[in-house]
């Protein structure tokens, strides 16, 4: 079993360095076109990637207010991060970094384009899913939806349900994800003991919905 705080420090880790990097390419023009040679591109690709491995050394490990880093500020403001959000930060990492494109969907974050990350479907199913959950939560829905989590047996069910939904809608990249994360719920890498912490947290759910309403 590895360190279960390492994932969760290296995903809020991960947040924190690409929106640096959003902010730092938005203020620099660090973007190259598609008409731009390929040269150019690959040197914005490899400043752009610089930039994101001295920031994410920067978040982990340099204290900002009272011994506490980016990181760890984070993390007791948001709490832990799923590891579907950290798959997908992974894929907005590549997406950016390396000028690949990907044939579903457009996610725009802030007002710079990432391409195509998560896709339309994928964002709506999570959107519907975490209005069900906060509902729940906030006792709306008399159901603890949440809860379910701990008893992971029959939420298996939904899981494989909603991955059938993926597929059906064409978003098998994120039907991997979720099945990703089931594997690391069962290998316990974080430290949570709900399977939902594993699948789903708030700001994958924001950044649902900024995709699905930003047309």
């Amino acid at each position: 079993m590895m360190n279960n705080n390492l994932i969760t420090t290296v995903t809020s880790g991960l947040l924190i360095s690409i929106l640096i990097t959003i902010f730092v390419s938005i203020m620099f023009g660090l973007r190259a076109n598609n008409s731009d040679l390929v040269v150019k591109q690959a040197k914005m690709g490899f400043l752009r990637f610089i930039i994101t491995i001295v920031a994410f050394l920067i978040v982990l490990f340099v204290p900002v207010y009272k011994s506490l880093t980016l990181t760890e500020l984070l993390r007791g403001i948001i709490g832990d991060l799923s590891i579907t959000t950290l798959l997908i930060l992974l894929l907005v990492l590549r997406n950016n970094l390396f000028n690949h494109q990907i044939s579903v969907g457009e996610f725009e974050p802030l007002v710079m384009r990432y391409n195509k990350v998560p896709n339309r479907a994928f964002a709506f199913i999570i959107v519907v899913l975490g209005c069900f959950l906060y509902s729940s939560y906030l006792g709306y829905i008399r159901f603890d939806i949440y809860d379910i989590g701990y008893f992971p047996s029959p939420l298996f069910m939904l899981v494989l349900g909603i991955i059938e939904l993926f597929l059906w809608f064409s978003a098998r990249r994120y039907a991997l994800l979720w099945l990703i994360a089931v594997l690391c719920f069962y290998f316990k890498c974080e430290s949570s003991h709900n399977l939902w912490d594993y699948l789903f947290d708030p700001v994958l759910w924001l950044i649902c919905l900024i995709r699905l309403f930003r047309f």
